[in-house]
């Protein structure tokens, strides 16, 4: 049941294996302040949009910002989903070229790409997207 708690009893023994299989089906949740925003999960998975390297320093091993006078975080640096209507499984689907990873298509296009937070390193990152649907 969402929300709860899984509680194992057994006698375990060296060797023994539990496998636990959670949900497959990403889904799309709205931000508690926003509702306009929006950010996807799949099971315990947490799904973030990369937005590249633009303006950061060489190293990202940085032990102050203000050593750098020209790293500027982006504005307005949120991607937007505009006008997708219908069924999250119609416009979000798995990515042919990056396991693991979604896009989300309108008209044919490929308009945003999702990954795993855990495979994204070294750039600037956004789990929320901006969300105004036609519905």
């Amino acid at each position: 049941k969402a929300g709860g708690v899984l509680r194992l009893k057994g006698s375990w023994k060296a060797g023994d294996h539990i496998s636990i299989r959670f949900g497959q089906d990403v889904e799309m949740h709205y931000s508690d302040n926003d509702s306009n925003m929006v950010y996807f999960t799949k099971g315990p998975i947490v799904y973030a949009a990369e937005l590249g390297k633009d303006k950061m320093p060489g190293s990202d091993l940085v032990k102050t910002a203000l050593q750098y006078q020209d790293w500027v975080t982006p504005q307005n640096d949120v991607p937007v989903l505009e006008a997708l209507q219908g069924r999250l499984s119609a416009w979000l689907r798995p990515s042919p070229s990056r396991p693991g990873a979604y896009e989300i298509r309108k008209g044919g296009q490929v308009i945003a790409s999702l990954y795993p937070f855990y495979k994204i390193h070294h750039q600037r990152y956004s789990f929320y997207r901006k969300y105004f649907s036609m519905n």
